[in-house]
């Protein structure tokens, strides 16, 4: 894929910023579920689950992009994208 845009690195940006996110994220929620098998309690357990839940809620979110969209501002002002190099 060659970039010819701003906007175009940019978004390759954002998007292997939020497979990484993404990737984290489930790590997280895999944690809290490996802690939630441990639990002494089921208070507990549902504690672990829940926040599992919450971190794979997150993971869903940055692979749509919302978690990242604020890390290029500029990039979303039609304006204010230039190109890199002149394109024929």
């Amino acid at each position: 894929m060659e970039l010819k845009y701003q906007s175009d690195v940019a978004s390759a940006y954002r998007g292997a910023v939020a497979l990484k996110l993404s990737d984290e994220f489930r790590e997280n929620a895999r944690a809290c579920l490996e802690l939630s098998r441990k639990a002494d309690s089921l208070e507990s357990q549902g504690h672990w689950v829940a926040m599992a839940q919450y971190w794979l809620d997150l993971a869903v979110q940055a692979e749509d992009g919302k978690a990242t969209k604020s890390l290029d501002p500029a990039a979303h002002k039609q304006n204010q994208i230039k190109p890199l190099r002149k394109t024929n």
